[in-house]
Order: structure tokens, then C-alpha cells, then sequence
């Protein structure tokens, strides 16, 4: 990745949409706070600059002192990626307004700033500071504490869960995590790091999200928030880190909120519609439970014997973006082919110093439907393996939940394939295959159904040769009962509609196709592979479901870069030797 596009990443000014510059932001943003701040301060009693620590920073501020003991306490951290001087806890004394109305106290941690002290002693400031608040809470009987941290405060909030003693645990009943930073590791080619003189190693060691996590926390709710006009990698580490808690058991929901900036994200708390509070008030007070039985067999991540649950993931990307880098670098492409007018309907196109006649294999990649962190650029890893072979790629990006909605992701994959069929027809190509992986062996699924309002015609269905679904999903109707709905937001009667294994499949259908399952992915994901390729055969359709063996759930797409892997094979060979 180029430096400056590192530097836009973890710089949140930069992605707002309401300010033509970033310094016009940060400016709005620090005017707002004083003023809504100063207001807050004063209406609502308090008491100001208690001491935790030794040093001027060291200090909370408690305000609804004069509420009632037994008051549910909210606890806030601030940001400002440790060092910025312009923020201090008394910048977002105006969140206590409304919490003040809702009989809510409210505690406002400070803490020194880098690089007057290094970053590991700031963590352990916000933990003495958190352990002060805990103190509070039980002398004032408190029904609860919640946490909440903001940019590089949530980074702090979750770093200090640690050290909070296990007899205190059930006292935290919620922690708000917002538009947090959470792999600290991207930060050290940065600028933001000239103050905090992190290396590799500290970065690691200072990361929640490379970190063990106290599971004891188990009567805790997390909500981890971030805005839909924020960094793409903000968005991706937030929801990463939600997926860490819920593969640890505990109750964790990740949110992406509509029509806000890393600013106005927190902004929004003055407001007296208080939007953002009314949900996180509605999920504290909620009767979410940790995972169930049928959320695990629809998390594949649960499954694997190679990695625990919380670490799967994160190898699957590291694999996959040292792949994909290398790819890059080294096969001939055209990148963002626009099929449509969204921002990732686009495809990405390897081998084009191929001859035009070449073979062509077209992806549709997963992440059930909404996982910014996985896309089309993820599994260019699969480019080379098959210029190797003489064999162009298409990867086809889409659109995700809760942006659009299923349906539409479904149309948005019929249009980018008849565009690959294009492209194909276009360059006098040998033949196209279509592949699908996890979410993406669904949408590919559906091109063979009528669950688009645009659909293919018999005759672009046949001139797929072959389609490779490789560890699908098929039946939706449990998701709805599931964690997975929270962004695609399905009914039950939606979740029949758009499942391809209750759908009929359409007549005349030539292509082949191979249904692939992993032996050490689900139970679920292997019966409905199962079940899949037994109704396309009843309908008539050319199909072999194949069951492979020591492979989960990622490694079976990984291992694809291997041209003994018997999936590689049996692609090869369809291609190549299709009469073998």
C-alpha cells in the first residue's frame, strides 16, 4: 500500500462528507464541544478534577452527583490517538447532558498524553482510572457501570477490561465501544506514531485485537459502533474486534450507524432526539444472550482445528493479503471495471496479457453479504495459480448489508456476469467458469434459480461451462434466529425467498457443476452442500458434491494457491481436460 493511502486510513478527518477539508472538521468538531460542553457544565451538577493518580491529567469528573444512590454510572474515555492536547476529558462533559435526563451519573476519565509518557503507561492510567470509577460504583450502590471509549479511548476502554478484578466483573454491565482503533500495528508507517514511538513488537503487545481477552465478562454487553462515512479500515478493525467477543462466547453486537462521521458519531449524543442512545439503552436493557447452538453452526470460525475461533479470521486475511500484494505485483491486470454505478460494483481482471482466447474463471467472493474487511481484492491470491495455467480471473465485487439488501446484492451479481459473459464472448474466450465461495457459492447458486427480478437467460446460463460452489451456504431460514441478520435484517418469509436449496432450478441447464464442502468446516454448511447437489440432480442439472478432507472453512479457498490440492486439480482439470 502506498504511504499516503496508509496516512488517509487512520486519519478519520479525511473521510467526512460534511466539510469540504479535514481541517474544517476538526474545527467544527472542537468548536462544537466546548460550546455543548460549557452548556452541559452549567446544568448539570458535578464534581470536578477527583485525583486517581499523581499527575495533572490523573483526574475524573462526576456528574448527576445529585442523583440518587443506585443511579447506573457511564463512564467515558476520550480520544484523540493519545496525544492530541486540544481534547481533554472536560471536551465531552456535554454527554452527560442526556444521560442526566435518563437519571444516568457520568464519570469522564483523563490521562497524560504521549509523548509525555509512553502509551503503555497511559493504558495502565485508564485502568487505575476505571478501577477508581468501580470503587465509586459500589459505594454508591450503583445498579451498573458502563464503559465507553471513542477513538483511541475505546482502544482504551478495551485495553483495560483486563486488569478489572474478576469479583468486579458482573458490576460492568455494558461497554460502548466507538469508532475504535484496535490493531495498532497499521499505526507505526504512520505520522500518528511520531509521538507514540511504537515499534512492531509494542504494537502488537498494545493491541486488543491481538490480545487475550478476559472471558469472564460474560454478564457484560458489547456494542461496538462505528459510522458509515468513516475509514474503511476504522469500520473493518470495529468489527473485527465485535467478532473477536462473540467468538470468546460473550455478547457482543457490531453497528455500523447510518449517515455519520468519526465526529458526529459522538456528536450526536447532545442531540435531544438522542438516536444513538435510545439504541444502546434498548440493547443494555435487552435479553441478549451469548451465542446459541444455532448461531455456531453458522459460524464457521467455530469449527476450524487449525486456529481458535478469535484468531482464524485474522489468518485468513494475513494469507490472503500477502497472496493477493504478490499477485498484484506480479500478474498483468485491469483493475475497477465498472459494471455498475455503486462504488464496489466493479471487477477486478488478472491475465490480460493472456491471448484472447484463453479460458476465463470468474469469482464471487464471500463474507456473508456485509463483511467490509473481505471483498473482491482479498482473493486475487487465486490470480496466479491460474496465469500459471494459462487461465485469465475475474474477481466481481457487490455491494453489502445493510447498504442494500439481499435481493439486490443477487441482481448486482446477475449484471456483473453478464458482463464477464460479455467480456468473455467479446475475446472469442474457450470457455468461462464461474466459482463462488462461502456467501458468494450463494449468489452464484442463485444465477441457476429465478430470485432476481433481473435474471439470466438459458442461454447465458450455458455458456458457463462449469460452476465451482466452494463451501456455501444454501438455506437461509435459520439466519433470521441469528447474529449474522443484524445488517441484512431478514424476515422469515425473506430468508425462505432468497434460499437457493427451496427454489426450483431453471430447465436446460447445461453447465456442470461441482458442489465442494469441508470436512472440518460446519456440520451445517456440509449437509447443505450435500442437500444442494441432490436437488440440482433431481432438476436434471450435471453435479458432484465433493466432501474434502482436512480442510475448514478458509484453508479450503487458501489451498487453492496449490496445484496438487485436489480442488485445484479437479478446476484444472475441468478446464483443461474437461472429458477426464
Amino acid at each position: 500500500m502506498h504511504q499516503q493511502d496508509l496516512e488517509k486510513l487512520y486519519s478519520p478527518s479525511q473521510w467526512t462528507r460534511r466539510f469540504s477539508s479535514a481541517d474544517e472538521v476538526i474545527q467544527h468538531h472542537l468548536k462544537f464541544i466546548e460550546k455543548a460542553s460549557a452548556e452541559t457544565r452549567d446544568k448539570v451538577p458535578s464534581q470536578l478534577d477527583v485525583p486517581y493518580g499523581s499527575t495533572q491529567r490523573q483526574k475524573i469528573d462526576i456528574f448527576g452527583t445529585d442523583l440518587d444512590d443506585g443511579a447506573p454510572i457511564f463512564v467515558f474515555v476520550h480520544g484523540g490517538y493519545w496525544q492530541m492536547k486540544a481534547i481533554s476529558k472536560s471536551s465531552y462533559h456535554f454527554l452527560a447532558r442526556n444521560f442526566y435526563k435518563n437519571g444516568i451519573k457520568s464519570i469522564f476519565i483523563g490521562y497524560d498524553l504521549c509523548p509525555d509518557v509512553p502509551l503503555s503507561q497511559i493504558v495502565a492510567q485508564t485502568q487505575s482510572a476505571v478501577d477508581k470509577c468501580l470503587e465509586y460504583a459500589k459505594e454508591t450502590r450503583s445498579k451498573g457501570l458502563y464503559l465507553m471509549g471513542h477513538s483511541a479511548g475505546a482502544h482504551l476502554v478495551a485495553s483495560s477490561l483486563h486488569s478489572v478484578p474478576p469479583q468486579d466483573r458482573k458490576l460492568v454491565k455494558g461497554a460502548i465501544l466507538a469508532s475504535g482503533v484496535f490493531d495498532l500495528r497499521p499505526l507505526v508507517s504512520t505520522e500518528v506514531n511520531q509521538p507514540l514511538k511504537l515499534d512492531e513488537k509494542l504494537a502488537t503487545e498494545l493491541s486488543p485485537l491481538k490480545q487475550d481477552f478476559a472471558k469472564e465478562f460474560g454478564e457484560t454487553s458489547f456494542l461496538v459502533i462505528v459510522g458509515e462515512y468513516e475509514s474503511p479500515a476504522f469500520v473493518k478493525q470495529s468489527e473485527l474486534f465485535s467478532e473477536k467477543l462473540l467468538n470468546l462466547g460473550l455478547k457482543s453486537q457490531f453497528w455500523v450507524v447510518p449517515k455519520v462521521d468519526h465526529f458526529d458519531i459522538i456528536e450526536s449524543f447532545f442531540e435531544d432526539s438522542f438516536t444513538i442512545f435510545s439504541k444502546i439503552s434498548a440493547y443494555f436493557h435487552s435479553k441478549t444472550s451469548n451465542m446459541t447452538d444455532v448461531e455456531k453452526l453458522f459460524l464457521p470460525n467455530q469449527w476450524s482445528k487449525r486456529f481458535a475461533p478469535d484468531v482464524i479470521v485474522d489468518k485468513h486475511l494475513e494469507f490472503a493479503a500477502k497472496g493477493s500484494e504478490t499477485a498484484r505485483q506480479k500478474v498483468p491486470s485491469q483493475l475497477n471495471v465498472k459494471y455498475g454505478n455503486l462504488e464496489k460494483e466493479k471487477i477486478d481482471i488478472f491475465g490480460t496479457d493472456l491471448p484472447n482466447e484463453a479460458p476465463i474463471v470468474g469469482f464471487v467472493h464471500g463474507g456473508y453479504w456485509q463483511k467490509e474487511y473481505l471483498n473482491r481484492s482479498t482473493y486475487h491470491f487465486l490470480a496466479p495459480i491460474l496465469h500459471k495455467n494459462g487461465i485469465k480471473s475475474m474477481f466481481v465485487g457487490y455491494e453489502l448489508c445493510p447498504k442494500v439488501t439481499l435481493d439486490q446484492i443477487i441482481t448486482e451479481i446477475t449484471l456483473a456476469t453478464k458482463q464477464c459473459l460479455k467480456y468473455a464472448h467479446e475475446n472469442g474466450s474457450k470457455g468461462f467458469y464461474l466459482a463462488g465461495y462461502s456467501a458468494g457459492a450463494h449468489l452464484v447458486a442463485a444465477l441457476y434459480t429465478n430470485l432476481a427480478p433481473i435474471s439470466l437467460s438459458n442461454e447465458e446460463r450455458n455458456m458457463i461451462k462449469s460452476v465451482f460452489l466452494i463451501a456455501g451456504i444454501y438455506d437461509l431460514r435459520e439466519l433470521p434466529k441469528t447474529c449474522v441478520n443484524e445488517p441484512l435484517k431478514l424476515s422469515q418469509s425473506e430468508a425462505e425467498k432468497l434460499s437457493p436449496l427451496l427454489q426450483n432450478v431453471v430447465k436446460g441447464v447445461t453447465t456442470k457443476f461441482h458442489v465442494i464442502s469441508a470436512r472440518n468446516d460446519s456440520p451445517e454448511f456440509q449437509k447443505q452442500a450435500k442437500m444442494f447437489d441432490e436437488k440440482l440432480r433431481n432438476g436434471g442439472v450435471v453435479t458432484k458434491w465433493t466432501n474434502v478432507e482436512d480442510v475448514d472453512h478458509f484453508d479450503v479457498v487458501e489451498r487453492l494457491v496449490d496445484e496438487n490440492f485436489e480442488v485445484t486439480k479437479l478446476i484444472l482439470v475441468q478446464i483443461h481436460n474437461p472429458d477426464e
